[in-house]
């Protein structure tokens, strides 16, 4: 029987995946570059067939230019696809060169993939180095009696196809939706913000173990929303390059940045005090045991101070108080008050638990840190 709710487990869990798959294959601007994708590589393979003389007969080499500039944005549509070109010409440089030399057979072939695959180490041209090889190859085994023929047609059919791929998204570029960016960025900040409350739940129960274990998991969630945020901001802004729907948009990201730099170093101040509950006194009542405090010689006053600030301080970032001007004045100048009084307590607390004394420590600096955030903004 033990072994059912683990097994319940990973089932719900590869549920989740499949579902969260799903989501994103049928999100419009991903059906947007299939459909873009087919259309371009079929109207590829169809002009590639109009090219004058036999090189008509490469027109397969259209489609695959085309799929190269099938990228998320317009930049990287055109990036990819000058990277993937300047390989498809290194490649063709390397088997020129050896068929020059007078080198021909299995032995060209040989030593066309092995300098090809050498300069497929060249890492600033990204997908585009895997197609020197390729391109060195296919000279020696499909150019035949024509290596010449082969690799003009192959070139040009490729030119062609990445050309219409980079038009394709000029012309249909992905939407922009900043209203996205900014929902994940409000998902991390109020992921933050259980960080805050979860460390006030700590302090109240006495720096018990399990409520730390809470923590530890409110600091991971907020990790995994905050790198989704940052990745949504980072797309958005790549986005826009070259994007005519950019231009409709109010796509100003300059907030959303600032505010994922200040989840990020507030999170940063957090590390320290996520420690495993070994790492804490042995002391595991929690809350349900109203001298469990007392146990660590935390007194009843000091954790009211802290949840209290610990209170505002979630409060002040759920309101996005750091993001723009704070709304209420005061309220910063009375956590900073607040938080000053919870650090005075923690330097007389002399009757405290050491490593309990030494986590608030550390904990109250974090507070206050971010308290100062809410402050300067």
């Amino acid at each position: 029987m033990s072994g059912e709710p683990r097994i319940t487990e990973r089932a719900a869990a590869f549920q989740r995946r499949i579902t969260s798959s799903a989501r994103v294959l049928l999100q419009p601007a991903h059906l947007l570059l299939a459909a873009k994708s087919a259309a371009t590589a079929t109207l590829g393979w169809a002009l590639g067939g109009l090219l004058p003389g036999d090189f008509a007969d490469y027109a397969y080499y259209a489609p695959l230019g085309a799929l190269v500039a099938m990228a998320p944005t317009v930049a990287s549509s055109v990036i990819s696809s000058v990277k993937a070109i300047i390989g498809v010409g290194a490649g063709l440089a390397v088997a020129w060169t050896l068929i020059f030399s007078g080198v021909h057979g299995i032995v060209a072939l040989f030593l066309a993939i092995a300098i090809a695959s050498i300069l497929s180490g060249i890492a600033w041209l990204g997908p585009g180095k895997a197609y020197i090889p390729f391109t060195a190859a296919f000279v020696f085994l499909s150019g035949g009696s024509e290596p010449g023929e082969f690799s003009i047609g192959l070139a040009a059919q490729f030119v062609l196809g990445a050309g219409l791929g980079i038009i394709a998204n000029v012309l249909l570029p992905p939407p922009v939706r900043p209203q996205e960016v900014h929902e994940k960025v409000l998902q991390a900040r109020y992921a933050f913000a259980s960080c805050v409350q979860g460390t006030g739940d700590v302090v109240a129960s006495g720096v018990s173990q399990a409520a730390q274990t809470d923590l530890v998991q409110f600091y991971e969630a907020a990790q995994s929303a905050l790198h989704e945020a940052r990745d949504a901001v980072q797309f958005a802004d790549h986005n826009r390059r070259g994007n005519v729907r950019a231009r409709r948009a109010d796509t100003d990201l300059s907030r959303d940045k600032y505010e994922i730099t200040a989840i990020d170093d507030s999170l940063h101040d957090l590390l320290s005090i996520t420690k495993t509950p070994g790492d804490l006194p042995d002391h595991d009542s929690g809350a349900d045991d109203p001298d469990a405090a007392q146990l660590q010689g935390i007194s009843k006053e000091y954790r009211r101070l802290f949840t209290d600030g610990c209170r505002m301080l979630k409060t002040c970032i759920e309101r996005g108080a750091w993001a723009q001007p704070h709304r209420d004045a005061q309220m910063p100048g009375k956590m900073d008050e607040v938080w000053h009084s919870v650090h005075e307590l923690t330097l007389e607390g002399e009757l405290m638990e050491p490593r309990a004394r030494e986590w608030l420590f550390t904990a109250v600096r974090a507070m206050r840190r971010t308290a100062q955030k809410c402050h300067d903004s």
